[in-house]
């Protein structure tokens, strides 16, 4: 079975909904939409059974530990904690234009025993259609994924399209048995594709990779296209810092075909946990990074490309609530970062919901720097106001 608590095909009472632990052996297939979405509601200690088999191609079998997705699904200010699977512990996506939105959700302490501790969202090449998902103002914390990925999410694009739009996201504290200890990116086979769009996105903490895995690569994301397909993600105005993979990649590893570009972006204090492994920030595995007015500790190394790269120190604090829907890391006083990105696809607004850009120019991260007149704020002290 698939769907831990809720398939999109039962009758449910008027929301909002806390749903206790339940076993959900319900089957998956129906193409059904919830009239409101769901709001305020709980998910937490539900199971998905079933044992998915590793094949590729029929990705349903002990997913969505929480939530299946076969139809549409619209949640808000909700949380889904400790449930599991085999894809997506806390919700899969599946196919047959599956559409989700997920707005100020917490998916925290969730576990899949192969890909997506958080999510899966998974093409149905069966019935060849794509899955279309977005997130915004979402908190992907602790979540847990086996010897295959994504800690949190993974998108697969095998023989079709998986690729997500993120906004103002927290990844922070997953953990990957393999690869992508936040995320996990592929496709497989001619023109597919698993590239996100990620703005304002802050990754921390997150790991890929363990002492009984024979992998543990992109400590925050893993990018991987194969035998045809790409993997492209488009990321501006993201922070990766206190990531850390096993073997390569401590923030990010490509492979094969993926070659997604940055832009604004802090790449600092990223590690790599086996010494005898490579690029604690990035590595490029016949894949190919590009960067444009970046900051990346230790500079930038072949074959990843930089332009307009940004020398120095970003000073970023702790991770913290420095307002907002989601935590942060704030640069401090005479960041790097501070007024030296460029405007071209630079949101609107930080990951704060903060205007920018707040000086001359936007500033590198997901964050923006509010420094208010002193004489007219109260921050006489000199110090950057959040």
């Amino acid at each position: 079975g698939s769907g831990g608590n809720l398939n999109l095909g039962q009758a449910l009472p008027p929301p909002p909904w806390i749903l206790p632990p339940g076993p959900g052996p319900v089957a998956p297939g129906l193409n059904i939409s919830i009239p409101g979405g769901v709001f305020n509601s709980q998910f937490f200690n539900n199971s998905a059974g079933g044992t998915w088999n590793g094949s590729p191609v029929d990705t349903r079998a002990g997913a969505g530990g929480a939530i299946f997705v076969h139809g549409n699904l619209d949640m808000l200010d909700s949380s889904l904690v400790n449930n599991t699977g085999s894809n997506g512990g806390g919700v899969a996506l599946y196919g047959s234009s599956a559409t989700a939105y997920f707005g100020n959700v917490t998916f925290n302490g969730n576990t899949a025993s192969a890909n997506g501790g958080g999510i899966a969202n998974l093409r149905n090449s069966a019935d060849n259609f794509n899955p279309t998902m977005t997130l915004a103002n979402d908190t992907l914390s602790g979540n847990t994924a086996g010897s295959n990925g994504g800690g949190a999410l993974y998108n697969d694009g095998y023989n079709g399209v998986a690729s997500p739009a993120l906004t103002d996201i927290v990844f922070s504290g997953n953990v990957s048995g393999g690869t992508g200890g936040a995320m996990r990116n592929d496709s497989y086979g001619n023109g597919s594709a698993s590239s996100p769009t990620l703005r304002n996105v802050t990754f921390s903490g997150n790991t890929a990779g363990s002492t009984a895995s024979a992998t543990g690569d992109g400590g925050a994301l893993f990018n991987s296209g194969q035998a045809g397909g790409v993997s492209s993600p488009m990321l501006t105005n993201v922070t990766f810092s206190h990531n850390s993979a096993l073997y390569y990649g401590g923030a990010i590893e490509n492979n094969s075909s993926a070659h997604p570009s940055l832009s604004n972006a802090i790449l600092w204090a990223n590690t790599i946990i086996n010494g005898a492994g490579g690029g604690p920030q990035i590595i490029d595995n016949t894949g190919t990074l590009t960067l444009d007015h970046s900051i990346v500790q230790g500079g930038c190394l072949s074959p990843t490309i930089c332009t307009n790269p940004v020398v120095g120190d970003p000073k970023l604090g702790a991770l913290a609530n420095n307002g907002g829907f989601t935590p942060t890391f704030l640069p401090g006083t005479a960041s790097a970062a501070i007024d030296a990105g460029t405007a071209t696809g630079c949101p609107a607004t930080d990951q704060r919901g903060i205007a920018r850009p707040q000086g001359l120019r936007c500033d590198v991260g997901a964050v923006e720097v509010v420094a208010y007149d002193r004489i007219f704020a109260d921050n006489f002290d000199g110090t950057p106001t959040p």
